[in-house]
């Protein structure tokens, strides 16, 4: 979803959701980030830091 435009570019929020399983544990959930887009480029500015391991 595009939440901000600026001259710098569109500001995109994006959930995406995931599943993992290991050794007996399985987890079910989405993360979030927030993405600064241009015409030339895409930068992750922030978000929920995703590691299973």
């Amino acid at each position: 979803m595009v939440v901000e435009r600026s001259a710098d570019g569109v500001v995109v929020d994006v959930t995406h959701p995931y599943w993992y399983g290991k050794e007996g544990e399985e987890a079910d959930s989405s993360s979030e980030a927030l993405y600064l887009v241009t015409e030339t480029d895409v930068e992750r500015t922030s978000g929920d830091d995703v590691s299973p391991c």
